[in-house]
């Protein structure tokens, strides 16, 4: 089967949309899903599927094949690909995810998502990357999927696939590097397993991790590796996230 699925790309995390409330799609088909995002250059793919709990249901998968709970970025992608072909006057809307259903919203060009409460699962965690014996205190959060926090002196100068991967596999969560001056964050995340040009989830355990650690006032804008913002409202345990979700193609694929 032919189906015409759509590239859209949130603080430069490329994801491919399909359309699959008919649920068409071999969703078990790792070998498949990996391809078409290896031939997009995308760094996973998303189903828009029907819900009984909300409007739809967000299936999303890593460029590796396989599932994960939520995306940030990749839900703000959802709700745009919403608007733009499905219901043009679906401004607000309910999506169902593994973690649990999540408001999102159009304001103005950008997509604001509720990501409900943040879980701590540790703070000022010592860690050690044994390749060069360095220490790290990381923060162990989880926004949706699981994070790591450390706040570092020279963000350039890390070693982002050595140390990230390392300190991924030790905890099985993403990495998040950031220079707290300048409001600045590397992610690296597993499923992708290298550095992407951003992360949504990730910047929101930054900014929470920011906001009760270091003592910063909400609402929170980090840049991300693509040079966009995303902005993070905390209040109480919970958090929103405001940044843009823009569309970048049209594809046909066989399936």
């Amino acid at each position: 089967m032919n189906a015409l699925v759509s590239h859209y790309s949130g603080c430069g995390n490329d994801f491919i949309l399909l359309d699959d409330r008919r649920e068409l799609f071999p969703e078990n088909d790792s070998v498949l899903i990996k391809a078409i995002c290896i031939q997009a250059g995308v760094d996973g793919l998303i189903l828009v599927r029907s819900s009984l709990i909300a409007a739809y249901r967000m299936r999303f998968f890593n460029n590796d094949g396989y599932e994960t709970s939520m995306c940030g970025n990749g839900i703000r992608c959802m709700m745009r690909f919403i608007v733009d072909k499905i219901d043009p006057a679906c401004i607000s809307c309910l999506i169902e995810t593994l973690k649990g259903p999540l408001q999102l919203t159009i304001v103005g060009s950008k997509v604001q998502v509720e990501m409900g409460n943040v879980q701590e699962l540790g703070w000022n965690i010592e860690l050690e990357y044994t390749e060069t014996n360095t220490k790290r205190i990381m923060h162990h959060l989880d926004t949706g999927v699981p994070h790591l926090v450390t706040f570092v002196d020279d963000l350039d100068s890390i070693d982002i696939q050595g140390e990230g991967s390392y300190f991924r596999h030790l905890k099985n969560a993403n990495v998040n590097f950031v220079d707290v001056k300048n409001r600045r964050v590397r992610t690296f995340e597993r499923g992708v397993e290298g550095e992407t040009l951003a992360c949504g989830t990730g910047v929101t355990a930054v900014a929470y991790a920011l906001h009760k650690i270091a003592g910063i006032p909400s609402p929170i804008s980090l840049k991300v590796r693509s040079q966009e913002v995303l902005d993070i409202a905390i209040m109480d345990n919970t958090a929103i996230m405001t940044g843009p979700a823009k569309w970048i193609r049209d594809l046909e694929y066989a399936l």
